[in-house]
């Protein structure tokens, strides 16, 4: 409100004193006229015409005819015969009028004059502040190269004040260099009147400030046209990309990291393919039939070769498929019940009946375990089946002749002797093939437990010296031994030592040495009836109380790694060929469980 009276006021101030001039300036006239009228008898309307044109080009055409009808009326009343009085005379009112009509003529040409400059003003002025307020630094000059204007903006990037720019050459104030180079870069000015046409932004450049600081930026430039078309300077433009350079570098630096994660991602996931791809070549190797299946679907998403060899199918044909629908699964009991049991506990084992693909029938021991994601989430079953057709016929033909013998028994009380000497004979050939059966489902344990310590890629000592304890329980024995070969070296160390060999691990020999080193030179299995009589044993003190000592050969492919072994420590006790096979089932584990490591 106090700033809209303020406006009034000073328009009336203003309207007052335009006027007041004109007044003035023809009072002024007067006077000159009456002091010089001698002199200027002859051109009495020169003083009034010059107070006229004052009065238009200070007031404006308002007081330009006020001083104009004023003008008139004192050469009518002081100039014009009879004086001090208005003259009637026609020749003086004809040239009466034509003085005012000139005036008149002469205040409109000034007041419009006034006007046009008034309005050029006021443009250049908007101009200035358009290009004040913009956020670039702007900069025009002339054609000469010479500065005109700068907004603020560029005074704050340059370093140069307004005043101090003004009238010098573009190139002083304006100092950009090329980025790689450091060398003067063209001008644009100079470019722009040549070609007479718009430069887009150009390549980085740097503005050397006037205090020395280097900044890059982004500049344009553009010829100023006349109505002609006629060019009369250059405008230039141009900003700080400080921040965008940064922005621009910290992206650059964020792509690189990127590519260098994502190349680092890549080569672990090669690296866990060919682990995976390693691990599924090694699974091939076992005996058993190892299929992997989907949780919910069932479908068969993993086939080892053993499996193509106990079923008949290949893995391309096998893949995909519902092995319960392929292998038409028979279950001792509902299979709710078997697949709640897998999903409280873990695993499952039991007998299941399968059928080949020509069609013949076969009992298999099956191991099941629930393979879980890195949240713990179920996500697919791990089974192993073992063929036990034949130890099934075996038994049914074992409780044949058992029931043969009870009927004998009965029907022959007279022979009891020769028929309690054959049933003795029935019993212990049972018990063998139980024990050899017990040692068959303990390795088939072995297998299974050796499996998921692959798959969850457990200690490799500790999965060694799991194998001997449970190799030496199967054989009698609490104490065994598992030498390695050292990468490089002509030696071997034992790695694995369990009862009397505990306080052995570390212990070396060479090819040749022992039992050990004997099995390595040979790559056979060696057992020996008493080691202490043995001529190739070790003259070591430390291992003067074994006796009955067997060793067979842990191979990578054709090469002997390491020596798995077990021994006696009483008198009488020996390994024979069913021990040796034993263990050398244990070493192939053993093998495999190395080559995973």
């Amino acid at each position: 409100m106090d700033k809209e009276v303020g406006n009034m006021l000073k328009m009336k101030r203003s309207l007052w004193l335009r006027y007041g001039m004109a007044l003035f300036v023809v009072v002024l006239a007067l006077i000159f006229t009456r002091w010089s009228w001698p002199l200027l008898e002859p051109s009495t309307f020169f003083l009034f015409f010059t107070a006229i044109v004052v009065s238009a080009s200070y007031g404006g055409l308002g007081p330009a005819l006020l001083s104009t009808v004023l003008s008139g009326f004192i050469v009518n009343y002081f100039f014009t015969a009879p004086y001090y009085a208005f003259s009637t005379d026609l020749n003086d009112l004809v040239r009466w009028v034509l003085f005012l009509l000139m005036a008149g003529w002469v205040s409109w040409l000034t007041a419009a004059r006034r006007r046009a400059e008034a309005s050029e003003q006021q443009q250049r002025l908007r101009v200035e502040v358009t290009l004040s307020s913009i956020g670039d630094g702007v900069i025009t000059t002339d054609t000469e190269g010479r500065i005109h204007f700068m907004n603020p903006v560029a005074e704050s990037l340059t370093g140069w004040a307004r005043q101090e720019a003004v009238g010098r050459g573009l190139e002083e104030v304006f100092n950009i260099i090329n980025e790689g180079t450091r060398t003067p870069a063209e001008s644009p000015v100079k470019r722009v009147l040549w070609e007479g046409a718009i430069l887009g932004p150009a390549n980085p450049r740097l503005l050397v400030t006037k205090s020395g600081q280097v900044i890059p930026i982004e500049d344009s430039s553009a010829p100023i046209r006349d109505a002609e078309g006629k060019i009369l300077g250059v405008v230039l433009t141009f900003r700080d990309i400080t921040e965008r350079k940064q922005a621009e570098e910290a992206l650059q630096k964020a792509r690189e990291g990127l590519e260098i994660r994502i190349r680092e991602r890549t080569a672990e996931l090669e690296k866990q393919t060919e682990t995976l791809q390693e691990q599924a070549r090694l699974l091939d190797l076992a005996h058993d039939a190892i299929l992997v299946r989907a949780l919910k679907t069932n479908t068969i998403l993993f086939w080892n070769q053993g499996a193509e060899k106990m079923y008949g199918w290949t893995k391309e044909e096998a893949l995909g498929k519902s092995s319960y629908t392929l292998l038409q699964t028979r279950f001792p009991k509902p299979i709710e019940d078997i697949e709640a049991e897998l999903i409280r506990t873990g695993k499952w084992e039991g007998e299941l009946g399968h059928t080949r693909r020509d069609g013949t029938r076969l009992v298999v021991a099956s191991r099941w375990a629930l393979q879980l994601d890195k949240q713990g989430r179920p996500v697919a079953h791990l089974e192993i089946n073992s063929d036990i057709t034949d130890q099934k016929r075996t038994e049914e033909a074992l409780q044949r002749a058992y029931n043969e013998l009870e009927i004998r028994v009965r029907e022959r009380t007279a022979e009891l002797a020769q028929a309690n000497q054959a049933l003795q004979a029935e019993i212990a050939e049972r018990e063998r093939v139980e024990e050899k059966l017990r040692r068959q489902n303990e390795y088939l344990n072995a297998l299974h437990d050796t499996t998921l310590a692959l798959m969850n890629r457990l200690e490799i000592d500790n999965l060694l010296e799991a194998m001997v304890l449970r190799a030496g329980a199967l054989v009698g024995t609490l104490h065994g031994f598992i030498y390695l070969k050292e990468a490089g070296a002509a030696e071997m160390m034992m790695k694995v030592g369990v009862g009397a060999y505990g306080p052995h691990v570390g212990y070396r020999l060479k090819p040749g040495q022992g039992v050990s080193g004997k099995v390595w030179q040979t790559g056979q299995p060696l057992a020996v009836e008493d080691y202490c009589t043995w001529p190739g044993r070790m003259p070591d003190p430390n291992f003067s109380a074994f006796h009955a000592t067997i060793g067979v050969p842990l191979k990578l492919g054709s090469e002997v790694v390491g020596v798995i072994g077990l021994c006696h420590l009483e008198e009488g006790r020996t390994f024979g060929s069913d021990e040796v096979a034993l263990l050398s089932r244990f070493a192939a584990l053993a093998s495999i469980a190395l080559d995973n490591a």
